[in-house]
């Protein structure tokens, strides 16, 4: 079954909300998510980002939740390549929505090896739209 919960990342309910529904898996829209506005004057989102993706990343270990899944994009790789880009490569990104998608990805691949929970990073390419 598919559920899906709007809410403020910063909320203490969400570990209430997590332990209510009991999910097998959570997927954290992360790069494609429209609670944030990113504006290139601005690293204020950029901080709430990360912050909220902690809170989330905290709440789901907590809960016992097993997959955690991070949808990133391809705006990881800002720099200009002459050869394919393999998903092994580093990333590179130059602004501060790119840092913050990029920290993201290690945040959660990180926290998924110190919690033991499964995570998978998806980095999706050229998306039109909000999903």
């Amino acid at each position: 079954m598919f559920e899906q919960y709007v809410f403020d990342y910063q909320s203490d309910s969400i570990k209430e909300i997590v332990a209510s529904c009991r999910p097998d898996v959570v997927l954290f829209s992360g790069a494609y998510d429209s609670c944030y506005h990113w504006n290139s004057e601005n690293n204020d989102t950029a901080l709430s980002y990360t912050a909220d993706l902690s809170n989330i990343l905290i709440a789901v270990s907590l809960q016992g939740v097993r997959h955690f899944v991070y949808i990133s994009s391809e705006i990881v790789f800002e720099d200009e390549y002459i050869v394919d880009i393999k998903e092994n490569m580093p990333v590179s990104p130059n602004s501060y929505k790119g840092m913050a998608i990029a920290q993201g990805e290690d945040l959660a691949l990180h926290y998924g090896q110190s919690a033991q929970m499964e995570v998978t990073v998806v980095r999706l390419s050229q998306m039109y739209g909000i999903p």
